[in-house]
């Protein structure tokens, strides 16, 4: 008899889900504890606590989906001994559920099929302003695109987002800000931290469509290298069709302030712990511009 293992796709999220699985197999825990950790959150707490708006972010449902099919699948193999390769004959997914079937298969292992990807759009309308604020760190790709038009006069968008790109992780920022009616005005600002070969990519770019005069935009990226063989793709661009505008970009990159290392080292801070703190501290001038403090606190700090 040939089986066939189909995996399951957006829709299927509950919260509680992978509970039992976890608390009565290790190899199950294992798996979530790795999805944790390639994503650099904790995943496994949404997926059993919820809340329910929360875990139907597809940004936490995909992964949680795919590491509880993925826990199935190696609860079957260790604990009871039943190769995947062995019994069956095929694998399929609904949607999402195909990159499960293509991890239960080999194609890629289960760090690598943890991921994040997300685009944005958004439309402005007159004397209209939105802010965004983004935080990413450990997915093993992860990429944040937005599109936002500036529609009505007066309209404003700001983004602000941090990073911190793992070892053998890629972050990409992809930002495109249309300026499409006249005194509307934009600010993008990015700070990154980049560890032992890892590599990030930061594309902004501000388009002021021709009469949107008296507009105003502005860029700029930050980074801080951990290592010499982290690798950054900075990519700021301006496309300016008015005459009366007033635009800026800007990109700066360096190590660790070694003044900074040794004084902190100096006070009896091992230099795993001072490095901790130095680029916290990078990174937190993002995270105080977020003018709700309970939102800060829960999700950026």
């Amino acid at each position: 008899m040939k089986y066939a293992f189909v995996f399951p796709g957006q829709g299927s999220q509950y919260v509680g889900m992978g509970k039992d699985l976890a608390e009565n197999f290790k190899s199950a825990k294992d798996v979530f504890e790795e999805v944790n950790q390639a994503l650099g959150q904790d995943l496994y707490k949404v997926m059993t606590d919820g809340p329910d708006s929360e875990l139907t972010l597809t940004a936490n449902t995909q992964p949680a989906l795919m590491a509880v099919s993925m826990a199935v699948v190696r609860v079957l193999e260790k604990e009871f001994n039943i190769p995947l390769k062995n019994k069956a004959a095929f694998v399929a997914g609904h949607s999402l559920g195909e990159y499960s079937a293509a991890c239960a298969a080999g194609v890629f292992s289960l760090e690598d099929s943890a991921y994040h990807i997300a685009l944005n759009a958004a439309k402005i309308q007159k004397s209209g302003t939105y802010h965004q604020y983004y935080k990413a760190s450990g997915a093993k790709i992860s990429r944040h695109e937005n599109l936002i038009n500036l529609e009505g006069p007066s309209a404003n968008a700001e983004i602000y987002a941090a990073y911190t790109a793992k070892k053998e992780c890629l972050n990409d920022i992809t930002t495109n800000i249309n300026h499409l009616s006249p005194n509307t005005t934009s600010a993008q600002y990015v700070k990154g931290v980049l560890e032992e070969n890892s590599s990030a990519v930061f594309q902004g770019k501000i388009h002021i469509a021709p009469h949107a005069d008296k507009t105003c935009g502005t860029q700029l990226h930050k980074a801080l290298y951990l290592n010499d063989n982290a690798n950054l793709n900075c990519k700021p661009e301006l496309e300016i069709f008015a005459d009366d505008v007033k635009c800026s970009h800007g990109a700066s990159c360096g190590e660790i302030n070694k003044d900074q290392l040794f004084y902190l080292i100096s006070r009896g801070i091992s230099k795993k712990e001072a490095i901790k703190i130095l680029t916290e501290a990078h990174l937190n001038e993002i995270f105080a511009l977020i003018p709700n403090e309970k939102i800060q606190n829960k999700y950026f700090y």
